[in-house]
């Protein structure tokens, strides 16, 4: 049996070793804690690798389906989109304060009643009796509601009130007579805004604008008609709130 001293050697001149002796030597140099808590380092971030790596082909297996890519570009822009709608309206310039006082009585060419032209020259009583002339300036500028007999429109009206407080004008809701019994049912649903009721017994303001259903006539502070909007069913769907701003911006300027 030849002696250790007569096996092969390397160039290095160190015998020749079996093989996975370099292997074994390698484990070797592992040291195995006693404690496993000693390795939750190590455990944390093989978990974190372990988390990317799902999440990475779980991304590459939804974008290989068809449609998803433009669906993302679709979401994205809806997105996009809304956010600059938010921004526009809080950034929008806002009227703020009271709105400006009547002015001299305008002389129009458009006839009373029109877009443009003079509000109707019609007197209407209020609740506690006494008249008033639509071309009065206690009522420039203001917001009317011109409704139809027994509308059943309490809420809508509400909603518009609210909207018209929003700019610091008041809701003039027109009914054809005081005893219509529209009238008890708007005091029961009236509490947004600072509205006022009023009655036109012969309609004349209702026929001069051809109203038609629930009607909103804005007037601004010389007593011609700046806006005019028939058959409003949804206070969402109305421009009431831009036709307000527009109004008040303008004759601020």
């Amino acid at each position: 049996m030849p002696d250790e001293d007569d096996r092969p050697r390397d160039a290095s001149g160190s015998a020749d070793r079996p093989a996975g002796a370099d292997a074994d030597a390698t484990w070797s140099d592992i040291v195995v804690p006693d404690d496993i808590s000693a390795l939750s380092r190590d455990i944390a971030a093989y978990r974190r690798e372990v988390r990317h790596a799902a999440r990475a082909r779980r991304v590459r297996r939804l974008l290989a389906r068809r449609g998803t890519i433009p669906a993302l570009v679709l979401s994205g822009a809806t997105l996009l989109a809304g956010i600059v709608a938010v921004l526009l309206s809080v950034m929008a310039p806002r009227t703020v304060g009271h709105p400006p006082a009547a002015t001299t009585l305008a002389a129009p060419t458009n006839a009373p009643g029109t877009l443009h032209g003079l509000v109707p020259n019609a007197s209407l009583l209020t609740q506690d009796g006494t008249t008033v002339d639509t071309r009065s300036a206690v009522l420039r500028p203001e917001v009317y509601a011109l409704v139809p007999v027994g509308c059943g429109c309490g809420e809508l009206l509400n909603a518009l009130s609210g909207q018209a407080d929003s700019e610091q004008l008041r809701l003039a809701i027109v009914i054809p007579a005081a005893e219509d019994e529209t009238t008890t049912s708007l005091l029961t649903d009236l509490h947004r805004g600072r509205p006022s009721i009023y009655y036109d017994s012969r309609a004349t303001f209702a026929t001069a604008v051809a109203s038609t259903g629930v009607t909103i006539v804005v007037v601004a502070a010389d007593g011609t008609i700046y806006d005019v909007e028939k058959n409003i069913t949804d206070p969402a769907t109305t421009n009431l709130d831009a036709v307000l701003q527009s109004m008040l911006l303008r004759q601020r300027s």
